[in-house]
């Protein structure tokens, strides 16, 4: 009795924390993430055992910190499968252990400048058949299985290496340029991935349509079977996402998976976060520990209600395990007590920051 009793309280209190307004915001215990690049950081702070970095993460009062585990084929860790950089990621972790601050991986999926330089043949072609892309974000095609299961060893070798309390799944979509999309002018330039010979042959497979004796099976696929090649480029990344957390999870490891999700609501531009990055949200949030979306709001000069809208549509969409990731523009402040003063006004519990490189003051 006394124990029928009990659960019911707890029933009735977990109801009462889903449904208040924060819900959106995951359940967990008070997270203030950084994430940190080193190659946007001074040289001196990895010198001396982190130990100059490591006193600013804690004058900060951050107790997460994200980092990249590799680059293209350059390792931050001692790898078999990629090429060493010299920094080493393991004696980082370790300074940071020492002072009960959690370490995660970011690992760039899709994103990867050396494969597409290297291998013509996992390009992505656009619905115009082009496979340019003219800005830093150099992406390959997401159904080519060689390469999935290629990033999946790389970032399983990366987790056994470093044994992080989070690996934090970055560029894990069909390639989109979001912070260049404008509301706008997006008709202009979003561009539709990936149209390429195998991702073609795969989606038919899928789809099991009858492409008969046309002979523009892109623009076939466009027009007749959008809402289907949604679902199929969906596909490919929950499905990678899933294989990987096969890989990973185990009842000796419970790392935490973090899917970083563009910030586009469901229907803005004409639902492209599903038809053109191929990532299906609340998918995803079933199968990862945490949702990040990337609202950074300055980065494309939106107000804070543009923060807002997408944190309510999660929670009206019962997403309960978003981590959302702000980013705060270089330069605005005189002094580090400046910027800590800002976030602590500006953002509450349970957030990763853009990028600690932003917290050094240059002027």
């Amino acid at each position: 009795m006394v124990r029928n009793i009990f659960k019911i309280v707890v029933l009735i209190a977990i109801g009462i924390l889903l449904g208040s307004d924060k819900s959106y915001i995951a359940q967990m215990k008070n997270m203030r993430g950084i994430k940190l690049y080193f190659d946007h950081l001074p040289e001196s702070f990895q010198q001396d055992e982190f130990r100059e970095l490591i006193k600013r993460i804690i004058f900060f009062e951050f107790n997460a910190v994200f980092t990249p585990a590799y680059e293209g084929a350059n390792a931050y860790y001692q790898s078999e499968l990629l090429e060493n950089t010299g920094l080493d990621l393991q004696k980082f972790k370790h300074e940071l252990l020492k002072e009960e601050i959690e370490f995660g991986i970011i690992c760039p999926v899709f994103h990867d400048p050396h494969a597409f330089r290297e291998i013509p043949y996992i390009q992505p072609v656009d619905q115009f058949g082009s496979k340019e892309q003219n800005t830093w974000q150099k992406f390959v095609c997401p159904s080519n299985e060689e390469y999935r299961n290629y990033k999946i060893n790389i970032i399983v070798e990366a987790i056994e290496k470093l044994t992080p309390d989070y690996v934090c799944l970055d560029f894990i979509r069909f390639p989109i340029h979001w912070e260049m999309v404008s509301k706008n002018e997006y008709q202009n330039v979003i561009r539709n991935f990936c149209f390429c010979k195998n991702c073609i042959k795969n989606f038919i497979q899928y789809s099991k349509i009858d492409t008969g004796d046309n002979q523009n099976i892109t623009e076939l696929i466009s027009t007749d079977y959008k809402e289907l090649f949604a679902e199929w480029k969906t596909f490919q990344i929950t499905s990678f996402v899933s294989n990987l957390k096969n890989r990973i999870r185990t009842s000796e490891n419970k790392i935490k998976i973090i899917v970083q999700t563009i910030p586009w609501l469901p229907k803005e531009f004409n639902g492209a976060i599903k038809n053109i990055a191929g990532q299906d949200v609340k998918a995803l949030s079933e199968i990862a520990d945490f949702i990040s979306p990337m609202i950074y709001s300055d980065l494309l000069k939106r107000d804070l209600s543009f923060r807002k809208s997408l944190l309510d549509d999660f929670n009206k969409s019962k997403i309960n395990n978003i981590l959302p990731s702000f980013d705060l523009l270089e330069n605005r402040f005189n002094n580090v007590e400046e910027i800590k003063d800002f976030i602590h006004r500006e953002f509450s519990d349970n957030y990763i920051l853009f990028h600690f490189g932003r917290l050094v003051i240059t002027k």
